[in-house]
């Protein structure tokens, strides 16, 4: 249960508790302290007020949290501490937990359950949220010397973005060389960009820069690259 603070809330006994039983305390001041219910420290007992009555009458809970019902002096401080039970009582949830699990918060009790099961990865969100594969690059209109170039492509789906690579082994498979001219050559067959404008990356296997492309409907347009005997590399992300 959690239980009512205010800040610098503390007063003194109007008269003395007796005995280790009563649960009518007089206080000189309950301005200070917050609406119930809230504990309070009298020397080393702790009460739970749950009534304050005209604001200086009490009715408590003796010894709360363990502490010791006893006998108090009158003038005796009355405090509105934080207990070792606040932060006991900020957490609820099982004995033992479960790591990589989620931490969620319950409305109800206004407490922190430790165990709120698994965290959820993108693939198990179904293949609206996440989805992977590969597809096929068909190359139109490039400039081939030798055999035709091995084409891959992979795509990975994450939620609206779609990221795309195509990897053309120029140079390599009985391949000497491949080219593009610029608004002469494209590449077709990726999945989703029937509706999709967007800028590609162009490297080769050294990582030196061949330009930008632009996705264009269905389409990837190339600009004019040099004949090119390693792996051309293209990647690219846009909304589905």
């Amino acid at each position: 249960m959690a239980f009512s603070k205010a800040n610098f809330a503390e007063t003194t006994l109007g008269a003395a508790i007796a005995n280790n039983s009563d649960t009518a305390i007089t206080v000189i001041s309950g301005t200070p302290f917050p609406t119930v219910p809230f504990l309070v420290t009298i020397g080393t007992e702790i009460l739970k007020c749950t009534n304050k009555g005209a604001g200086t009458n009490w009715t408590v809970t003796r010894g709360e949290q363990s502490s010791t019902a006893t006998a108090h002096d009158n003038g005796t401080a009355v405090q509105n501490n934080i207990t070792a039970g606040d932060f006991t009582n900020l957490v609820e949830g099982p004995a033992s937990v479960t790591g990589d699990h989620l931490a969620v918060f319950d409305s109800t009790t206004g407490k922190l359950i430790k165990d709120g099961g698994a965290v959820p990865t993108l693939s198990s969100l179904g293949t609206a949220a996440y989805s992977e594969g590969t597809w096929t690059p068909v190359l139109n209109g490039f400039t081939i010397v030798g055999a035709a170039p091995a084409v891959t492509g992979t795509y990975k789906k994450i939620g609206k973005l779609e990221f795309v690579t195509i990897t053309i082994a120029a140079g390599s498979g009985g391949n000497t060389s491949v080219a593009s001219t610029a608004a002469s050559n494209n590449i077709s067959g990726i999945l989703d960009w029937a509706n999709s404008q967007s800028v590609c990356s162009i490297v080769n296997s050294s990582m030196a820069s061949l330009g930008n492309g632009m996705v264009q409907s269905s389409l990837i347009y190339l600009p004019t690259i040099a004949a090119q005997t390693a792996v051309i590399i293209i990647s690219s992300v846009f909304p589905i």
